[in-house]
């Protein structure tokens, strides 16, 4: 199986895959910060270098 990996026009990483399955997604903000990821089915939220929450947890 084949494995894709995306990058936008920064060189940022935006979306890996597997055939036609996609395994993860990630999101940024105007000035380039990771603000979300979604991977294997979770999403974890990414606030400008503060904190990260996924699921229910938060890391700081």
């Amino acid at each position: 199986m084949t494995v894709i990996i995306d990058f936008d026009y920064e060189n940022r990483l935006t979306e890996v895959k597997q055939g036609t399955t996609t395994l993860a997604t990630f999101l940024y903000d105007a000035d380039g910060n990771r603000v979300k990821g979604t991977d294997s089915g979770t999403t974890t939220v990414y606030i400008a270098g503060i904190y990260e929450r996924q699921g229910a947890a938060y890391t700081s």
